[in-house]
């Protein structure tokens, strides 16, 4: 993010991720999507900032909260709408649904349903990238609930000792699940982990995109030197509950208050004007095109051709 465009492109793609995660919120409510729906409402900040530090060849392993991310590596909207609505024209053919979207073109290599289970994933590609004597990297995004899973220690343990070029990203929205973090984690920080690793653990709001970007790219440098992983922990706030139509009984009232004093794109969105890298009106503008953008993607997606039989052994491969 060196220039004003640069800038005025993540404040663009803040609002895509935004403006997304409430249409297939409010279309999953209706019935128009099947299976369950995470959204990453109020945390988009982390996967747009850190998208933005990381090159076109670069990698990510997504989870199961994952449309921020993709769009911050640039994944292609359209595709991502049919896939989510299950159809032939989707990035894996309607096969994978929500949960598991890719775009192989940008380096988003998959969100994941396992909780945890993508960070081993990255740390084998950042193996990969290693053996391969390029300066590419990994960056693996985890909740706080992950944090605790054998998957994602065994892959800090092992990317560290062999100074693989990986990034974990803790999006810490406070609720593992339905339970707060700090009554089933034995540390007040998941950054503090990372000293039983050897690697830096350094802690950023996740409601501010350019801290995200600015701590991301300190990573990505320290990976592309060789000097190995680091972990990152972007405390946030979850707008929603843990699946949409949960009735989120279990957040305290200040939770709900301190989230919405947090908007990420309203903080970088006064920063911009402030700065006077966009005016108000063209700030409303993007806001109302982007919407737009994602609006046209849905009706369009709608109208194609369901996945069916004959897609069912494509893109399989027996060995």
């Amino acid at each position: 993010m060196e220039t004003n465009e640069e800038m005025v492109e993540v404040y663009r793609r803040l609002w895509l991720a935004r403006h997304h995660d409430l249409l297939v919120e409010d279309w999953k409510l209706k019935g128009k999507i099947l299976g369950s729906m995470q959204t990453t409402v109020g945390q988009e900040a982390i996967g747009i900032g850190a998208g933005a530090a990381l090159r076109k060849d670069d990698f990510i392993m997504s989870t199961h909260r994952n449309r921020s991310h993709m769009i911050g590596k640039g994944a292609d909207i359209y595709k991502m709408a049919a896939e989510i609505l299950g159809k032939k024209t989707g990035c894996a053919k309607g096969k994978a649904g929500q949960m598991l979207l890719v775009d192989g073109e940008v380096g988003a290599l998959g969100g994941c349903g396992i909780v945890g289970g993508g960070t081993t994933v990255a740390a084998g590609y950042a193996m990969g990238f290693k053996i391969q004597k390029t300066d590419r990297v990994a960056l693996t995004y985890f909740g706080e609930g992950a944090s605790s899973e054998g998957s994602t220690h065994e892959a800090m343990n092992f990317a560290s000792a062999k100074k693989y070029p990986v990034i974990f990203l803790c999006e810490n929205n406070g609720y593992c699940l339905t339970v707060a973090q700090m009554e089933v984690t034995s540390v007040k920080d998941i950054a503090d982990r990372a000293q039983g690793y050897g690697m830096p653990g350094v802690i950023v709001d996740g409601t501010d995109v350019m801290a995200v970007y600015e701590a991301t790219k300190a990573a990505v440098e320290r990976a592309r030197r060789g000097d190995g992983p680091s972990l990152i922990e972007a405390k946030t706030w979850r707008w929603g509950g843990s699946d949409v139509g949960d009735k989120n009984e279990y957040y305290p009232e200040q939770y709900w208050k301190d989230a919405k004093n947090n908007d990420p794109i309203i903080k970088f969105e006064k920063v911009l004007i402030e700065k006077l890298i966009l005016t108000e009106s063209q700030a409303k503008a993007i806001e109302k095109q982007t919407k737009e953008t994602i609006d046209d993607a849905y009706s369009q997606a709608g109208k194609d051709p369901e996945s069916g039989a004959d897609e069912f052994w494509s893109n399989v491969w027996a060995v």
